[in-house]
């Protein structure tokens, strides 16, 4: 249950950032660039590094979060 809701996060988290690239490659580089990224080589490759990279981090702060919260807390005091 726990790596649907990760996968779940992940998948939505992805969208979100996906959108927000290519707008932001489109008004920065222009039409051109961004119909190249646009294409479905790079569609794919970019979708699939923006989704592993997302589920990584969150896998990583799901089970490692107790342990990150103390180790942060005791370098504060």
């Amino acid at each position: 249950m726990k790596l649907i809701i990760i996968t779940l996060l992940s998948v939505l988290l992805t969208i979100g950032d996906y959108t927000l690239g290519l707008e932001l490659t489109r008004a920065i580089y222009g039409y051109v660039v961004y119909s190249i990224l646009t294409s479905l080589p790079f569609t794919l490759a970019y979708l699939i590094l923006i989704f592993v990279i997302e589920f990584t981090v969150i896998f990583f702060m799901w089970n490692n979060g107790k342990k990150l919260v103390k180790l942060f807390s005791s370098r504060i005091k």
